[in-house]
């Protein structure tokens, strides 16, 4: 009885959970990977009645999930590095294919706490209060990163449009006011 009802929860939050895990990861394959482990160790506290909400500890389980492939992967990155060199001039195919979507390509520049707040603020549409929940931190703490992580993504976006960002005017602006 209990494994059917869960089986709904699947069902229901499977495509929510798994967009919110590709635009935290910015890749497919480690969204599906993070949403399945997410929904495996949501279902182990499930059956041991320890869930009485399934929606925001599911997110939560998917933001930490992502985080920790992330952790993992630069763990890797770094053996690699001391075994194999830098690799300056050589790229893995799969880091030479351009990203379709440029939102998800300035969103991986964030900082992963950034990321987290922005996706679950502007693509799951939750509250701040919802967001300190899943991220584990206080309400002033997600004012602070959505904040900084809008700030960034201007940035980024006027700097990949080859449009000077607001420190290079001001500067401009201070020298033309010198003369």
């Amino acid at each position: 009885m209990r494994t059917e009802s869960f089986a709904a929860v699947v069902d229901a939050e499977h495509e929510r959970t798994l967009r919110l895990a590709c635009l935290l990861a910015g890749d497919r394959d480690l969204a599906e990977d993070a949403t399945a482990e997410a929904f495996a160790r949501t279902y182990e506290q499930w059956v041991a009645g320890r869930i009485t909400d399934v929606g925001p500890y599911l997110r939560r389980a998917v933001v930490n999930q992502v985080k920790n492939q992330r952790r993992s992967l630069a763990r890797l990155r770094q053996f690699e590095a001391r075994q194999f060199g830098d690799g300056r001039g050589a790229r893995r195919d799969d880091e030479q294919v351009v990203a379709a979507d440029t939102v998800v390509a300035l969103l991986a520049r964030l900082p992963h706490r950034q990321r987290a707040a922005l996706v679950l603020r502007y693509y799951d549409d939750q509250s701040e209060a919802a967001i300190a929940e899943a991220l584990g931190c206080r309400r002033g703490t997600v004012k602070s990163l959505l904040s900084r992580g809008l700030a960034t993504l201007r940035a980024e976006a006027a700097r990949a449009e080859g449009l000077p960002d607001r420190e290079e005017v001001a500067s401009s602006l201070a020298l033309e006011g010198a003369r």
